[in-house]
């Protein structure tokens, strides 16, 4: 409880000191964003549709706030994983009717992405998001399956 009146403290301090967030001061040194860029940084999530290609690796991490959960390397391309077993979703935004993707609220370890039906023995059903990198730059993501360019 005391860490938390700390927290809410600290914030209220930055926020009446007019602080910026890590990411409104990358959007604001990067003029040379797109708008569709500069709009999913700004959102903090990935969503299914989402125009990621041509996004650096810096850029995909600011966005998530995490690092992915697993890193590999597919048909040549490195890809970063993000998994989230759907048995602890908490906070999460969807969108199941267009395929959309969610990531968590706050400040979850890790963040989830569209329900997909890939499942690992013992584990359940698992969200899965991956982004496909050329070099330092987003070529495509893959929500479970399906492919983004």
């Amino acid at each position: 409880m005391r860490n938390l009146k700390l927290l809410a403290s600290l914030a209220a301090v930055c926020l009446l000191a007019g602080c910026e967030t890590p990411t409104k001061a990358y959007v604001k040194q990067h003029s040379e964003l797109s708008p569709q860029h500069r709009k999913i940084i700004l959102s903090g999530r990935i969503k299914y549709g989402d125009p990621v290609a041509g996004m650096t690796r810096e850029q995909v991490r600011l966005v998530m706030g995490t690092d992915p959960d697993q890193f590999d390397t597919i048909n040549g391309e490195d890809a970063w994983i993000w998994l989230k077993s759907k048995a602890s979703l908490t906070k999460v935004e969807s969108d199941e009717d267009t395929g959309g993707a969610a990531r968590m609220g706050g400040g979850g370890k890790h963040n989830a992405n569209k329900a997909t039906d890939d499942s690992t023995p013992g584990e359940g059903k698992r969200n899965k998001m991956t982004v496909f990198f050329k070099g330092d730059i987003v070529t495509r993501v893959e929500f479970g399956g399906g492919t983004l360019q």
